[in-house]
């Protein structure tokens, strides 16, 4: 008996760390389910399923922004939002969703008729009949999952990405960008002081809190997350990114803590953080600075694939 008590605890003990292996392989999304029960049907602005929903912006951003590309194609023109596909999506643990499952979300989301959006409660409710939301909605009610959808809004993009720009990057903003600001000398405050990068802004609509997109692959060598001395420099909160050639990009003036640290991996396209006016700034707006590995200050026209 002894014996084979000894031999049942070594097979549990193999058995474990391959499980644990085989968990490691999991998208944050497919564990959301597992979670559901243990969260319940409320909202608090931040539990572990929105910290799985940051996990997979943060730490998928490619296979993340192909299926906001997808969406945004799907839906252009349209006046639908990606939140209001992707989450409910990822609520129901779907990483990768075929067309028909998108094709028929749009349309219940748009009245076939009129061709206006309905409100977005009824929209959710109205996923009770596909077979994929079950699980979803066997634990949350449309208004939490409702809290979920606005919660992201300004968290997703709404027009997809290009992967493919100039060079091999892209542009940080989704939208249509006007340039500020750029290398050279100003005196916004009556004296004249360097400014080291360029300043982007929308003229469509306002820019505070807009989705900021990593223009460029690379690792955190700093992350302007903590309120006490998110002022360094008048960069505000920040994120700065060495690529694989050993430039450094710079991104300031967030509006909000980015979720990266120093050492981070980060994917070209992947959302790092929002657009504010922290910082030395006078409004909410964008400065990205590239410098070489010398610290010299290289123009962003000259890498940036703009038209």
């Amino acid at each position: 008996m002894k014996k084979i008590g000894m031999i049942a605890a070594i097979a549990l003990l193999m058995i474990v760390p391959i499980f644990g292996v085989v968990q490691s392989f999991l998208e944050p999304i497919e564990a959301v389910g597992n979670v559901l029960q243990s969260v319940g049907d409320f909202f608090t602005g931040e539990n572990e399923i929105t910290r799985l929903i940051d996990s997979q912006i943060k730490n998928n951003g490619e296979k993340t922004y192909e299926l906001l590309k997808r969406v945004g194609e799907k839906t252009s023109g349209t006046g639908i939002k990606n939140n209001e596909i992707v989450i409910p999506l990822w609520l129901s643990g779907v990483v990768i969703p075929n067309d028909e499952l998108l094709d028929t979300m749009i349309a219940k989301r748009m009245n076939s008729e009129t061709k206006e959006l309905v409100p977005v409660y009824d929209y959710v409710d109205s996923l009770r009949s596909i077979e994929t939301f079950k699980s979803m909605f066997n634990v949350l009610s449309t208004s939490t999952i409702v809290e979920y959808i606005e919660y992201y809004e300004h968290r997703l993009d709404r027009s997809g990405i290009d992967v493919n720009g100039v060079k091999g990057w892209i542009l940080p903003l989704r939208e249509q960008i006007v340039l500020g600001d750029g290398v050279g000398w100003y005196a916004p405050f009556g004296k004249l002081v360097e400014h080291n990068g360029l300043d982007m802004i929308y003229n469509h609509k306002n820019i505070c809190e807009e989705p900021i997109y990593a223009a460029q692959e690379g690792t955190v060598v700093s992350a302007g997350n903590v309120w006490g001395n998110s002022y360094d420099g008048g960069r505000g909160y920040h994120l700065e990114v060495q690529t694989p050639e050993g430039l450094i990009v710079r991104y300031f003036h967030f509006a909000f803590p980015t979720p990266y640290s120093v050492g981070d991996r980060v994917e070209k396209g992947s959302m790092i953080g929002n657009v504010g006016s922290t910082g030395l700034s006078t409004g909410c707006h964008l400065h990205l600075e590239v410098r070489d590995q010398n610290w010299n200050v290289l123009d962003p026209l000259d890498i940036l694939p703009f038209n």
